[in-house]
């Protein structure tokens, strides 16, 4: 932070110390893939991948441990055919094998706040706030089985 302040003046930079994360996502990820294949033919090649995410817990909101997140992890499985060359490939997929359902993000209802103007007797101007009844919530995707048929046309 000295060096920025020599080089740049210390009226345009500032810090400021937290003691909480500056993002809502967990601090540790990982993923995990392997893939085998093996030749049908010289125009055909068998193949089958798996792929694991997992992601580590977080706190969405740190003062509110209502919202916290455990950890978990996602499985999603692909076997196929492809021609070696790369100009075409079907691929039947398992997403979510094991349907981990887990909520990722929980936003609390919307408020807002106005001011209501009374006419009679005298105009009295009468603060009040309206909490809408719907909250937010987002969550792991579903479960989904599959198939994908690609052509690469022209790249070949």
């Amino acid at each position: 932070m000295s060096q920025l302040q020599a080089a740049y003046g210390s009226n345009y930079i500032g810090a400021c110390q937290l003691t909480q994360r500056s993002s809502v996502q967990s601090p540790f990820s990982a993923t995990a893939q392997a893939e085998y294949m093996h030749p049908l033919s010289d125009k055909m090649d068998v193949f089958a991948r798996g792929l694991f995410t997992y992601f580590g817990s977080s706190q969405v909101e740190p003062t509110n441990s209502f919202d916290d997140l455990g950890s978990y992890g996602l499985l999603n499985l692909y076997a196929g055919l492809r021609d070696p060359e790369g100009s075409w490939e079907l691929n039947f997929y398992a997403k979510n094998v094991f349907d981990t359902v887990k909520t990722t993000r929980f936003n609390p209802p919307a408020s807002t706040s106005y001011q209501e103007l009374t006419l009679l007797p005298s105009p009295p101007t009468v603060g009040k706030s309206f909490t809408g009844t719907y909250s937010v919530i987002q969550t792991s995707p579903p479960r989904e089985f599959g198939v994908n048929l690609r052509f690469a046309l022209g790249s070949r």
